[in-house]
């Protein structure tokens, strides 16, 4: 038997946030919610109840659920419940939604209320609304609360890589400059690579490098052309270190093989492979006293970020090679075993977010019965 459905305007009125600059305040008691949640307070309101809140414009696929007053920013519509759809009920459905089908065309996410309005959602006695996010608030929970055990197992994972890592440079009293291991510190090109979404070639940019590693895609794609072009006569090669300036500063990840460039923001480090071994030098860059130095070192109010001729003179846990080797060879071993254990843990969050995931759609669709 066919389940009835209802266009979601049937249940629903949405209402346009409005620009808060003007009744924003340090002191407010009304929180001020964007497509992230909560980020400011101010000394008036939009709506006072309950609501559920749909993004506009630019994230547009995390519907939030509110009770009480709040103000919503102008990128976001807000709801007034009518007297068949229960709060949270509606949340729940609402995460299960295929944003993406239904945004507009156009080179920033939106959606309009009319889209929103049409969408079809099954009809549904309000008692049983209730009882079904009922259901979904405990399941959730349970299933929330070991995602945060394993986002606190990664935390504590990572925090004993970089203890491994300051415990292997903890004996080393010489120090030299930077510069003194490199065959250059080149900067990159100031300006913004020109997108080719066909290129062959990868513009690297901050956003490419996390925690000591490359990520590959998260830069541009460029044409192999614009990709000789910003190289000039220093092409990253294997052995290389990517350094980020700034956004954030101090980031760096060993030259994978590939066609790259430098975006924005980037530095390479030129490794003379016959004075220091390039992992030694990458490691070395993750130790808290040079993380502490390019902190301290790092200008800018708003955007920190640091000069060339801080990167230059930082100065850099120094022994030799043979002894880099080794201290390289060992920390290889201890962060390839915390990697798998990090891989495993990614894997069991991306199965309890694929379960809880699954478990709102049989319910809110009754593909699965609550008593």
């Amino acid at each position: 038997m066919l389940m009835r459905e209802i266009a979601l305007q049937h249940l629903v009125k949405f209402r346009s946030g409005q620009d808060y600059k003007d009744v924003v305040a340090d002191g407010g008691s009304v929180p001020v919610i964007g497509s992230g949640g909560p980020f400011a307070t101010a000394s008036a309101y939009l709506h006072d109840g309950e609501s559920v809140l749909f993004g506009r414009k630019g994230t547009i696929d995390r519907p939030m659920h509110v009770n009480g007053k709040f103000w919503t920013v102008d990128t976001m519509f807000y709801t007034e419940l009518g007297p068949l759809v229960h709060g949270r009920w509606l949340y729940y459905w609402a995460t299960t939604l295929p944003f993406g089908l239904y945004s507009t065309d156009t080179a920033l996410p939106s959606m309009t209320s009319s889209s929103l309005g049409r969408l079809k959602l099954p009809f549904i006695p309000k008692e049983q609304q209730r009882r079904i996010a009922d259901y979904l608030d405990q399941e959730t929970g349970e299933i929330d609360t070991m995602i945060a055990k394993m986002d606190d197992l990664a935390g504590q994972l990572e925090e004993r890589r970089w203890r491994g890592v300051d415990a292997a440079f903890e004996a080393i009293s010489k120090t030299a400059p930077l510069w003194m291991f490199t065959d250059g510190v080149i900067d990159c090109p100031h300006t913004t690579p020109t997108p080719d979404d066909a290129g062959p070639a990868e513009a690297v940019r901050t956003a490419s490098i996390r925690g000591g590693k490359f990520l590959p895609g998260n830069g541009i794609r460029v044409s192999e052309e614009t990709q000789i072009q910003r190289n000039g006569e220093f092409p990253p090669r294997l052995g290389d270190i990517f350094f980020t300036r700034e956004a954030p500063a101090g980031e760096a990840a060993l030259v994978p093989d590939g066609m790259l460039c430098l975006g924005q923001r980037m530095v390479l480090l030129r490794v003379n492979g016959t004075i220091v071994d390039s992992r030694y030098l990458l490691y070395a860059l993750y130790t808290s006293a040079v993380q502490e130095e390019f902190r301290l070192s790092a200008g800018g109010s708003t955007v920190v970020n640091l000069k060339l001729g801080t990167i230059r003179s930082t100065q850099i846990p120094y022994v030799s090679l043979e002894d880099q080797k080794r201290i390289a060879d060992h920390l290889d071993e201890v962060t390839s075993r915390i990697d798998a254990m990090l891989t495993k843990v990614a894997e069991l969050k991306s199965l309890l977010i694929e379960r809880r995931a699954a478990l709102i759609t049989e319910v809110v669709t009754g593909r699965k019965e609550v008593a």
